[in-house]
């Protein structure tokens, strides 16, 4: 079952940084500004998530 967890917590971080790498492009274009504040509270629920689940 810990393998079963690593992979979750693997895929949650993938996640996570395809959200962080969206965010800083949104960001560079003034248009996206709405859709980028709704990637960030995405991120802070994988942090939670993350947090959560295996610390």
């Amino acid at each position: 079952m810990g393998d079963n967890m690593t992979c979750k917590k693997n895929e949650l971080y993938e996640a996570y940084h395809k959200l962080l790498k969206l965010d800083a492009a949104l960001h560079e274009n003034e248009t996206c500004q709405c859709q980028a504040e709704d990637v960030t509270s995405k991120q802070k629920y994988y942090l939670k998530v993350i947090d959560k689940n295996y610390r």
